[in-house]
């Protein structure tokens, strides 16, 4: 990370108060301000992007894994709990609803109240009416019905409100998962899970891939549920996991780990001013009330669409995938929307400023991204960091100070290590060489290119 980047990743860490967000500890700060941000777009409806000058829409979403004590500890709080006391409202004010319809109905006088007694049609449905009524034989007209039809769900009348409002679902296990997504609204749920010692891991991998992907099956008439993940680690499993491979757990590879602890790169960790926007806690709970109104409009079937240019932004976020794919095998998938989707949240987050006390929100934004997905490949690195691989790097140390006192052959090398043979010797040497540590000479010696002995990090990401 360059100056420059740093500077610009200040400027972001302040403008939300990340210290402040990680009660001091400024990494469960930025795991924090990303749950919020994308969480934000994960419950918007389907089809929400941010739409460029070009009418290309980045959509958003994404689901995350945040493994670590604090970190799950504070999103919890901040997050979670913010996501399911909405849902719980929406479902108890419903419920509420229901009961007085139904005293109503039963009433033996002119009715008092009657929700939603004239349901506005919207386009969609106009349409499908039409070619259902439509004369046989004027075909062009009736495709054209049908064609519009298959753009939006019908506006909800009253009994779909209350039986389809499930916007954010919990399960612990695959069974509770398969029951709570059923119904979910718009087939598009939310769903909090938690890494526990009790989960049948191969059934829940297939269930949670298939849901992230869009396979999931909602009914027996065809629909499909696609959703996103927020899975909480304050266990620490997570490194057993990926190293267990009698365990199916794709779906963990399929979200954007948020991590504690230091396996770098580590932002500064300085304290700064209040933030020109407040306190982002609260913004977060006004734009998720925000948002949950805007999924729940039942008079409109329009995802939500933010107008700004980030064409070039998302394709410099497809090459920096890229280059991490080595390291994070499906990144180059699994991580596409993060950037939109952090681009979303922002935009949920400062609507309601007045434009004279904004500065730019979205100052540092990419360089936020791309530090995500570097903690998330030096993480993963260090969980899969074998014993072979930790005596490799500690005779590769002890080679390269060796080097260091002068040139030495394959075979000066090999008496001085006690159970290194030739070939491994090599392949050490090879290695080292690859890395520009040392390099091979004329007569058959290896010596070193210069650089110091105690720059080798081969078990994390330079960068």
């Amino acid at each position: 990370m360059n100056p420059d980047e740093q500077d610009q990743l200040d400027t972001f860490l302040n403008t939300f108060n990340a210290h402040a967000l990680g009660e001091g500890d400024l990494n469960a700060g930025i795991n924090t301000l990303a749950a919020m941000l994308c969480t934000l777009a994960n419950i918007a409806r389907p089809g929400s992007a941010i739409i460029s000058p070009d009418a290309k829409c980045s959509p958003v979403g994404t689901s995350l894994l945040v493994t670590g004590a604090l970190s799950s500890s504070i999103i919890t709080n901040d997050v979670l709990t913010e996501l399911r006391l909405r849902q719980n409202n929406i479902v108890s004010q419903l419920k509420h609803a229901k009961a007085i319809q139904t005293k109503e109905d039963e009433a033996n006088r002119p009715k008092q109240v009657t929700f939603l007694k004239r349901k506005k049609t919207n386009q969609a449905e106009s349409s499908l009416h039409a070619a259902l009524n439509h004369s046989q034989g004027a075909m062009n007209s009736a495709t054209g019905n049908w064609a519009m039809a298959a753009n939006s769900p019908p506006n909800p009348d009253f009994d779909t409100l209350t039986q389809d409002a499930k916007i954010v679902v919990s399960a612990s296990n695959a069974r509770e998962l398969k029951t709570q997504v059923q119904g979910s609204h718009l087939g598009k749920p939310l769903v909090l899970l938690g890494l526990n010692h009790s989960s049948c891991y191969d059934r829940m991998s297939e269930l949670c891939s298939a849901l992230q992907h869009g396979l999931l099956p909602d009914t027996e008439h065809g629909k499909t549920v696609k959703g996103n993940l927020i899975i909480t680690d304050p266990d620490d499993m997570l490194s057993d996991l990926i190293k267990n491979t009698t365990h199916n757990t794709a779906y963990l590879n399929h979200c954007v780990w948020l991590v504690d602890g230091n396996a770098g790169p580590e932002p500064h960790n300085h304290v700064h001013d209040i933030s020109w926007i407040g306190n982002p806690t609260n913004r977060f709970k006004e734009a998720l009330s925000r948002g949950f109104g805007q999924r729940l409009n039942h008079e409109s079937q329009y995802p939500v669409l933010h107008e700004l240019d980030m064409i070039g932004a998302q394709h410099r976020w497809i090459e920096f995938l890229k280059g991490v794919e080595d390291s994070l095998p499906g990144i180059n998938g699994h991580a596409r929307n993060l950037l939109a989707s952090l681009v979303f949240g922002v935009l949920e987050l400062t609507s309601c400023l007045r434009v004279a006390d904004a500065g730019n929100p979205m100052e540092g934004i990419e360089v936020f991204a791309r530090l995500l997905v570097q903690r998330m490949a030096n993480a993963r690195s260090l969980m899969t960091y074998s014993k072979q691989q930790a005596r490799n790097d500690r005779l590769k140390q002890s080679i390269l100070h060796k080097l260091d006192r002068g040139p030495h052959s394959v075979r000066d090398l090999t008496r001085r290590f006690n159970r290194l043979s030739t070939a491994q010797c090599r392949e050490l040497l090879f290695e080292l060489e690859d890395g520009d540590y040392v390099q091979n000479n004329t007569n058959g010696e290896w010596s070193l290119t210069g650089r110091l002995a105690t720059s080798i990090h081969t078990q994390t990401i330079e960068v």
